[in-house]
């Protein structure tokens, strides 16, 4: 059991954080933080806070994906794909997702 005396040493952050952008992010948790984090994610904000959902129209327009019906049982009711008929996952191949061009930017920001 951990000692209830004990300081924390750091703090790791994960996910979406509900601000307009990557700069209002670091502005705002840099100086709460500071010396405690170690890295600080961008905060996945503008069209990324919507978890996976910014990513539907790469799927959706793959030509070996399909769009299906959501899940009438899901809450939240999230949109679908899968695989056409005839194809496998072996041929999927994503040219750009755009996670690396939002790490990038964030990068340029902090």
């Amino acid at each position: 059991m951990a000692d209830a005396s004990a300081q924390p040493r750091g703090v790791h952050l994960v996910g979406s954080a509900p601000v307009a952008s990557a700069e209002a992010l670091f502005r705002l948790a840099g100086p709460i933080l500071g010396r405690h984090v170690r890295r600080l994610p961008d905060g996945e904000t503008g069209e990324r806070l919507s978890w996976i959902l910014w990513q539907y129209p790469v799927l959706a327009n793959h030509p070996l994906l399909e769009v299906v019906a959501p899940d009438p049982f899901a809450r939240p009711s999230l949109p679908r794909v899968r695989l056409r008929a005839g194809a496998t996952g072996d041929e999927l191949v994503f040219e750009r997702l755009g996670y690396a061009d939002a790490a990038l930017a964030s990068f340029e920001t902090f």
